[in-house]
């Protein structure tokens, strides 16, 4: 058995009473640490939600088309499109595309109207591209959720990993949530897109 010298021994304290001191720091944040909700946290909520519920139908009816989950949407969402289709407009990351594909976006967009000042009833003006299908639905929800009247163009192609699977492009899931009684309002027109 290997004997500990006093160097080591005094190295091994320190370490153990650095390691004591950040045990009891983490647990005195969880003890003395207060949690303050948002003013808008319900309405958060709410358009997370909403958000959540788009998307299971959209994912939904995209299997019910035989369109299969690209390999890059590891959420499964069903909002990642495929790295080059005839819709395709141009390169595309599929790491943001699944960034902006997650609940917490509607709860973003919900906090950027709110502090833009959006109030119930006000009109609101967006041209969404299809190149962000989760980052246009969350605006959609959050319009609904606060009570605003989106007034919106759509793009019918995408950058790689966008809407631009033909007959699943962002026209077609407004479309398809519209009709499904997820959305009120429809696109005040749709464009081309790309560059």
């Amino acid at each position: 058995m290997k004997r500990v010298s006093g160097t080591d021994r005094s190295t091994l304290m320190r370490f153990a009473v650095v390691a004591a001191l950040a045990v009891i720091l983490v647990l005195l944040t969880f003890v003395l640490g207060t949690r303050k909700q948002v003013a808008i946290y319900g309405e958060q909520l709410d358009a997370v939600n909403r958000f959540e519920r788009m998307v299971s139908r959209l994912k939904q009816h995209r299997a019910d088309m035989a369109i299969p989950l690209d390999s890059e949407d590891y959420l499964e969402t069903g909002l990642i499109g495929e790295s080059y289709t005839p819709l395709t407009t141009t390169v595309g990351d599929a790491g943001a595309k699944r960034t902006a594909s997650t609940r917490d976006m509607a709860a973003l967009v919900v906090r950027l109207l709110s502090e833009a000042g959006a109030r119930s009833g006000d009109i609101v003006a967006a041209n969404l591209s299809g190149s962000f299908p989760g980052l246009n639905l969350a605006f959609l929800a959050a319009c609904q959720t606060l009570d605003l009247k989106p007034v919106y163009t759509v793009s019918a192609s995408a950058s790689m990993y966008g809407a631009n699977i033909p007959g699943f492009s962002f026209p077609d899931m407004v479309l398809f949530l519209h009709d499904a009684g997820y959305l009120d309002e429809l696109p005040q027109s749709v464009s081309i897109g790309g560059d």
